[in-house]
């Protein structure tokens, strides 16, 4: 089993162990090895999501690993008592560091009105359906039902084979279906577009990288949500209120602020590491550390492996 692993002051790093029937104890310990820790002084450890926190104690170290729902190539989190230097970490430190993260992934504008909006990123499970999370986080504020976008996308194929055929799929229609209802099967312009035109919406995709938007059906719709695209995941752009979907008719100098400030927002993402060029960079798994060129690369491995946790390498 393997899991990449964030030690609060120390980085992350990967920590593998052997077996499926591990305790929690057993893992605590390899983790306690691998980042020179004192596994007395783990607090709790976090993973899953939406995050669920295990706190570390004589009842839970001798707790299977799936008893838990921890499962191999999960991102744990692990709390300590102290920062390593025998000091309390002071709960304001705490407090600023969230404040730092927060910024790093918002941005605001004044409205014409004089309403003072922040737009932010809002992050979604990083589980190989993380585009279907984010629409339908925009759509829905419910990610719970992603399986149903998926499964429009598949009768939308099937029920259109003219358009999406083996040319455009690159295997025929019924294959394509059987793979994209998978949950490990990645989505990408093939489904945004699909996903666009059942939901009667214009999908705008913002390339943390290149900086710039790719719009699906905008001439279609007046109503438009944004997703972020990181290269290899997928979030959605809301404001701090929860408005995720945006009307150009209604309020179009509204709408154009909208725009620049994701763009801000990209452009702080991109200056701090957090963008990736997958057609030319080389990405690193970060489970397995095989590397990898372009999305379909990277893709295809997640698909064969359960993996989801990749960087630059």
């Amino acid at each position: 089993m393997r899991f990449k692993v964030n030690v609060t002051g120390k980085g992350d790093k990967v920590v593998s162990i052997e077996g499926n029937d591990k305790l929690v104890g057993e893992l605590l310990q390899e983790i306690a090895d691998t980042f020179g820790i004192d596994m007395d002084n783990v607090i709790s450890i976090r993973f899953g999501y939406p995050p669920q926190s295990v706190e570390i104690n004589d009842d839970s170290i001798v707790k299977l690993l799936e008893d838990i729902g921890l499962s191999s190539g999960e991102k744990i989190g692990v709390t300590l008592r102290d920062n390593g230097n025998g000091s309390i970490i002071p709960e304001q430190n705490k407090q600023n560091n969230i404040e730092a993260t927060l910024k790093d992934s918002q941005s605001s504008f004044v409205a014409n009105d004089g309403t003072k909006w922040v737009l932010q990123q809002h992050v979604v499970p990083d589980d190989n359906s993380c585009l279907f999370h984010a629409i339908s986080y925009c759509m829905y504020k419910d990610i719970s039902l992603s399986k149903g976008l998926r499964e429009r996308v598949a009768k939308e194929i099937m029920q259109d084979k003219d358009t999406y055929n083996e040319a455009i799929l690159g295997k025929s229609p019924q294959s394509y279906m059987n793979w994209i209802l998978q949950k490990d099967s990645w989505g990408g312009g093939i489904e945004i577009a699909i996903l666009s035109k059942v939901l009667g919406v214009a999908v705008y995709v913002l390339d943390i990288d290149a900086l710039k938007f790719e719009k699906f059906n905008e001439d279609k719709y007046d109503e438009f949500i944004i997703i972020l695209f990181s290269g290899v995941h997928y979030d959605a752009i809301e404001s701090t209120t929860k408005k995720t979907v945006f009307n150009v008719r209604t309020d179009e100098a509204l709408c154009q602020m909208v725009l620049a400030c994701s763009l801000e927002i990209a452009s702080k993402m991109k200056k701090g590491g957090k963008s990736f060029n997958s057609q030319k960079a080389n990405i690193i798994c970060n489970i397995c550390h095989k590397t990898f060129v372009g999305e379909r690369e990277i893709s295809k491995h997640a698909e064969s492996t359960g993996h989801t946790d990749f960087g630059q390498a």
